[in-house]
């Protein structure tokens, strides 16, 4: 089996998911622990509490004539006695130590719950087994919460808005109120670890005032972040282990916003300048008379110390830098635009610190490349928004699109976020809402409006030198990574550009950050400036185009009969539909492995010319046909099915096809009929399908499979095993293993048994007959699952992707049906959701995200659940009917899993969805989701 990976950028699963699962839990479980403190410290000065103390006896503790001791506990379900056990041990205690007058004043304990209490502890609560003095907090008990204590919450999004709405009754209007509850929740970190200046792991409330205005002078330097911050693909920390950091990314990507947004999070005193405009030998000493009034005491004598006059800006740094050091503090630095600044300038400037942090913003370029190499650093970047991001942007900004449209941009723009808004309000303005005609002439270079991608970009594009133009020019047809050997005989075939050249070349564009590295071996231009390299390949001779495209042909062919790559083949494809090479693209339409990857649209559209055009030989006119019948059936589009087939006949009769053609006019018709239930029409055409077939194995294998699949659409299930079951003996014969070794050995042991001649074919009819199989067995039938899996199992081998989705997605309905919920969702996290990643399937994906979600409820994740329904809405107005009609019964599943779940643990029953109505929006309107998101546009 090929490594599984996640959603982003290739990463590998964790070697044991269940341990990530349980570290994200306590993760949760501490942030929840520290935003309910930070409520405590909101809340202190107004209920008589001189100071919050944190992980001393308990998790939070409240000085006032006496002491509150609180513990928190967050679980994924009702709470139970064990949960709590130990924090009642030591409340007892601590209890003691207060009577025996040990600890000043009275004391009370509270157990703070983010779940409400299970049965048993209910009862131990009634019952009065537990101490008078202990009271348990659950969310929806806020009238039995003291003054001095927030309430408890169900989960960490509640908590810090509850925070937040009282943060913004404080008197701090030059700061947000949610940047000030997590600027105070890094303080409560802090604290937690016992480090200065909360070694003691206390807040005096005298102090609380000082804390909040040291705050908010941190963020006074930051450019404003934009009102809805989304952000990007694995998006790196503001601060890590390192001193100094590169952040290198093109204009556009959203450099500066990251910074603003992440400092709003840091717990570091950060500062930010764009030192783009300065000299270099005046940045030290404006760095100095900047920061030195965030860090120090206007009127201590280090300030004087450190602005003496006389001193050098490096002088003054190094004697500011040691005051840094010397009293522990953690102090930021961002440098915006510091590619502009001379490197010997930066290197004093670094060299003049130990302690003081600096996080370089940079555009790519030889000079960026110089600094890294001079200071010994390695660059990071920012990868931009990925496909949800870009979807809630644009229905943020009013703009509607499918799924694959969101796609085609995040391709166009790289996702970064000026890029991704320029194209999204061009849209609206100059083309009435439609991106996906944007895209379309983006992509054709037709547009008349430039983006802002353009016009940034080509500045950067016209900087380089007329062969880099031509070599990037050539490259931006293809968008997938090749290896150096590659592109150097591209470019020998096209340009006319040598070896050593290309190598030369590639030195400094990967210096400039125009390429970007895939895998270990293989490069490929960033995706921001392939739209500037198609458009300088309209100015070359047309004859570099078209070696271009046939030497990729080649090389594509012959990488692809070793090893199938979808994202290789579908770059084969473009460059087959850019050659207008019709006789090759009807021999992929008849490709059932090629249809696995779900042809794009332009592909079924030249089949729809090549089928209509009279230019065109007969025979592949029907081949073409052939094709669209096949992806529509496969696709469930019916409307063109009729017309389609009247043509297919209209060819066969006009020109005399041979009987071939006709068998698989028969074989389709056949399917036909019985997907709508006409059976005796079906039945002619079965028996015209055996008087015209070959008295051949393969065929007559092929003709029972297809009869099985008509009889079982027919509800014959008899005539479907007789069909059905002789077809799998012989594909097993003739593959060399049998239904328990596809669980027994791995899939490179199952190849050396198969063999090579034909193998994929009969691996891919062999996982079909076992998918059909599987259906005929009831939802109680464990052989159900042993045929699921061995189709799953075989689908995986051959690439098939599109057939292993929907087994995959069947099989975690069959666990599901068994109550196996947790296994159901397995299925969905650990084999569909690393596949419709890593092959870029954003408009499948939304099934099975859905369906994930409806997992998740019946896992009594709810939150989760439900935010994962909310990061699909933003596609609803690309949704076909059968989404929408999906989606709409899976919001009422989860709607009706969580009031049974309130009806266990609260006794109260809330509304239930029923057979016809809406269940809420996910999107959070309050409107049902068919008068929202679900509503037809």
């Amino acid at each position: 089996m090929p490594p599984q990976t996640d959603l982003i950028d290739d990463l590998p699963t964790a070697l044991d998911p269940r341990q990530t699962t349980r570290i994200e839990a306590v993760h949760r479980g501490y942030l929840y622990q520290h935003l309910y403190a930070v409520g405590c410290l909101l809340l202190a000065d107004k209920h008589g509490v001189s100071s919050v103390s944190v992980e001393r006896d308990e998790d939070i503790e409240l000085q006032h004539e006496g002491r509150t001791y609180v513990q928190v506990k967050t679980r994924i379900k009702p709470i139970i006695p064990s949960d709590i056990a130990d924090a009642l041990t030591r409340f007892d205690t601590l209890r003691a130590d207060h009577d025996a007058g040990l600890r000043r004043g009275k004391a009370q304990f509270f157990v703070v719950m983010n779940q409400p209490p299970g049965p048993a502890l209910l009862q131990a609560v009634q019952s009065g087994e537990m101490s008078g003095d202990v009271k348990l907090i659950w969310p929806g008990l806020e009238g039995r919460v003291p003054l001095s204590l927030p309430p408890a919450w169900s989960s960490i999004d509640q908590a810090a808005e509850w925070c937040a709405q009282l943060a913004a009754t404080l008197p701090y209007s030059l700061i947000s109120p949610e940047s000030l509850v997590w600027k105070l929740a890094g303080c409560v970190q802090l604290a937690s670890s016992g480090t200065a200046p909360y070694s003691t792991h206390t807040f005096k409330t005298a102090d609380l005032n000082t804390l909040f205005e040291q705050l908010i002078v941190k963020m006074q330097a930051f450019p404003s972040p934009p009102a809805v911050y989304r952000p990007q693909r694995n998006e790196p920390p503001i601060e890590n282990a390192d001193r100094i950091r590169i952040i290198c990314a093109f204009s556009g990507s959203g450099k500066t916003s990251w910074a603003s947004e992440s400092a709003m999070h840091s717990t570091s005193t950060c500062a930010y300048y764009d030192v783009g405009d300065l000299p270099g030998p005046a940045i030290a000493s404006s760095l100095v008379r900047e920061l030195a009034p965030l860090v120090l005491d206007p009127s201590s004598p280090e300030i004087r110390k450190v602005l003496t006059i006389g001193s050098t800006g490096n002088e003054s740094l190094q004697v500011l830098d040691e005051h840094i050091g010397h009293q522990n503090l953690s102090a930021l630095v961002v440098l915006d635009n510091a590619h502009r600044v001379p490197v010997d300038s930066l290197r004093a400037l670094v060299e003049s610190t130990k302690h003081l942090k600096f996080i370089l913003l940079c555009q790519p370029g030889p000079a960026v490349h110089e600094i890294a190499a001079l200071l010994g650093l390695s660059q990071e970047t920012l990868l931009g928004w990925d496909v949800d991001s870009i979807a809630a942007e644009a229905q943020h900004l009013g703009v509607k699109g499918s799924a694959n449209t969101f796609k085609k941009l995040s391709s166009l723009t790289a996702g970064l976020p000026l890029y991704v808004q320029s194209a999204l309000r061009l849209s609206k303005t100059h083309y009435r809402g439609d991106l996906a005609k944007l895209c379309t002439e983006v992509s054709e270079q037709s547009n008349v409006d430039e983006t802002a991608q353009e016009i940034i970009l080509s500045r950067l594009f016209n900087s380089l030198s007329e062969s880099t133009r031509n070599v990037l020019a050539v490259w931006s047809l293809v968008d997938v990574g090749l290896t150096r050997e590659e592109i150097c005989n591209l470019m020998s075939a096209s340009v006319g550009v040598t070896k050593q050249q290309t190598l030369s070349l590639l030195r400094t564009l990967r210096a400039q950050g125009i390429l970007q590295t895939i895998d270990a071996d293989q490069l490929k231009i960033h995706d921001s400036l392939r739209l500037l390299g198609r458009r300088h390949l309209h100015t070359l001779d047309p004859a570099v185009t078209a070696n271009a495209l046939q030497h990729l042909k080649g090389m594509l062919f012959e990488y692809l009969s070793v090893r199938r790559e979808p994202s290789r083949l579908a770059t084969l494809i473009s460059v087959l539909l850019q050659l207008e090479d019709v006789e090759t693209i009807i021999q992929f339409a008849g490709e059932e492995l090629f249809h696995e990857m779900g042809p794009n649209i332009e592909f079924l559209t030249y089949l729809d010319q090549i089928a209509l055009s009279p230019e065109i030989q007969p025979t592949q006119r029907f081949w073409a046909l052939d094709g669209l019948v096949f992806s529509d059936v496969k696709n469930g589009r019916h409307e063109n099915l009729a017309d389609r087939f009247d043509q297919m006949q209209k060819l066969i009769s006009d020109y005399a096809l041979d009987s071939e053609i006709q068998v698989t006019y028969h074989m389709k018709l056949m399917q036909h009929h019985a997907l709508f239930g006409r059976s005796e029409l079906a039945l002619e055409s079965f028996a015209r399908v055996k008087e015209l077939l070959p008295d051949k194995p393969v065929e007559r294998r092929v003709l029972q499979y297809n009869a099985a699949t008509s009889f079982w659409q027919l509800g014959n299930t008899k005539d479907t095993l007789r069909m059905l079951k002789p077809v799998i003996n012989e594909y097993f014969a003739i593959l060399g293993f049998d239904l328990s070794d596809i669980r027994k050995l791995n899939p490179k042991q199952l190849w050396e048994r198969a063999g090579k001649r034909n193998a994929s074919d009969n691996i891919k009819r062999l996982a079909d007959a076992l998918e059909l199989r599987a259906k005929l067995f009831s939802d109680t039938d464990p052989e159900q699952l042993v045929y699921r899996y061995g189709a799953l199992s075989l689908y995986e081998m051959v690439g098939a992707i599109d057939s292993q989705i929907r087994v995959g997605q069947d099989l975690a309905d069959d666990l599901s049906a068994r109550g196996r919920f947790t296994h159901a969702k397995l299925v969905i996290e650990k084999t569909l959701l690393p596949l419709l990643g890593d092959h870029g399937m954003v408009d499948q994906a939304i099934g099975v995200r859905s369906q994930y979600a409806v997992f998740l409820a019946y896992c009594e994740e709810f939150d989760a659940a439900d935010a994962e329904m909310a990061r699909l809405m933003p596609y609803s107005s690309g949704f076909t009917e059968r989404q929408r009609h999906e989606i709409q019964n899976q919001l009422k599943i989860i709607h009706n899993r969580k009031t049974i779940h309130a009806f266990r643990i609260d006794g109260i029953l809330p509304r239930v969805v029923v057979e016809n109505g809406s269940a809420d929006c996910p999107c959070g309107s309050g409107k049902t989701f068919s008068d929202c998101h679900g509503a037809i546009s």
